[in-house]
């Protein structure tokens, strides 16, 4: 399993500055899987974040038809908010 996300509008980078901005809009690992029911977990082997390696990430997801909706688990956010990555593909045609 390995996952690539990164944000919109990112652009080549001409300073140190420019180059952390662009770590901090993206999210990459790789590493085995195994599904339990409507979740599936990843053990990290591999990540952007060193932070992540050992670490195990569960998403929940959801099959409709041509489509695969995944669902990661809420998180607290700065400024008392909470939030969670909700990610919809697409069969190709």
């Amino acid at each position: 399993m390995a996952v690539v996300i990164t944000n919109e509008g990112r652009k080549a980078p001409n300073t140190d500055q420019d180059r952390a901005g662009l770590f901090n809009s993206l999210v990459a690992y790789t590493g085995r899987y195994r599904v339990d029911g409507d979740k599936w977990i990843t053990t990290v082997d591999v990540s952007a974040n060193p932070a992540l390696v050992g670490t195990e990430q569960t998403r929940t997801f959801r099959v409709t038809g041509d489509r695969l909706q995944e669902m990661t688990a809420w998180a607290a956010l700065p400024g008392n908010r909470m939030a969670r990555l909700v990610i919809t593909y697409e069969r190709a045609k």
